[in-house]
């Protein structure tokens, strides 16, 4: 078969028999469209030429939503309570999955109450975390990822399918987790890490490192993600050297964030990478994963 001319070169089919051709393709964008084959040639008279060409139409499903929102005084006194209240239509025709709807908070002058969606679930944050779960921009989660009260979330970040984080996690820019990652509450992902497919993180995980399994355990550094984001041979390698003084030198902490500075004093111009990490080992209450 040659996708080009289009031609299926079958040869010869038995009486009673039948051929196949699978022809897969994509569906980048709306519409409707006829795919049709018919038989070009062949040596043997037909006698019903009414069969010899089909066609098969494929329409996409389109859902046209729209979104209202209301607020129950627009006038209303200091003090007073008031509900705004957020409606999203499915006009059809067909049927919507997977829809996520934006609606943050805090908003200057308002104190969030409560929320209670008719479907779904929307998570507030929480007395104990200031009363925020914070979304950043520019954000890819997918489908059943799951964020919950008081999270922070960065911007950049992408949530692979299933991705869980728990409450009160915090996570930095240019993240990725992998697909059913969970992420214990409290934890934090240092800006630039990634985590494997179905990693399990009860500790937290430093800047820029790569991390895999149940529990996760670092597996080196995300050079490639830093080459695409424009990182300098130069920062990748200082960061190479501050990951071996951290997960293969055998040091405490304290040991690695002093070689940490030395690098960082002697490559100034990349220095502020290496103090990220340093900075985030330091900090952290749980402990780093290893």
């Amino acid at each position: 078969y040659s996708p080009t001319s289009g031609v299926w070169q079958i040869g010869t089919i038995l009486a009673g028999a039948q051929k196949t051709l699978s022809i897969v393709v994509a569906v980048p964008g709306p519409g409707s469209f006829d795919n049709v084959a018919a038989v070009a040639t062949s040596d043997q008279f037909d006698p019903d030429h009414t069969n010899d060409r089909d066609t098969s139409t494929v329409t996409t499903r389109e859902a046209d939503l729209a979104v209202q929102k209301t607020v129950s005084d627009p006038t209303p006194n200091v003090g007073d309570t008031i509900t705004f209240t957020v409606t999203v239509s499915n006009l059809g025709p067909d049927s919507a999955n997977n829809v996520q709807l934006t609606d943050y908070f805090p908003v200057a002058g308002l104190q969030l109450l409560s929320a209670t969606p008719s479907q779904g679930t929307f998570n507030t944050g929480t007395a104990q975390g200031g009363g925020v779960t914070r979304i950043g921009n520019d954000n890819w989660i997918m489908a059943y990822a799951h964020v919950a009260h008081d999270v922070i979330l960065g911007d950049h970040c992408i949530l692979a399918n299933n991705a869980s984080l728990a409450g009160h996690a915090i996570v930095g820019d240019w993240v990725i987790l992998g697909g059913l990652t969970g992420v214990h509450q409290f934890v934090r992902i240092g800006s630039h890490a990634m985590t494997g497919a179905a990693s399990l993180l009860i500790q937290d995980l430093p800047p820029f490192v790569i991390c895999q399994g149940n529990p996760a355990a670092p597996h080196g550094l995300n050079s490639e993600g830093l080459k695409r984001r424009g990182f300098a041979p130069e920062a990748v390698a200082a960061l190479r050297r501050a990951y071996k003084a951290i997960y293969r030198e055998g040091k405490t902490v304290a040991e690695a964030s002093q070689m940490l500075s030395a690098i960082e004093a002697e490559i100034p111009e990349h220095g502020a990478h290496v103090e990220l990490l340093r900075t985030f080992i330091q900090t952290s209450t749980r402990g780093i994963i290893r």
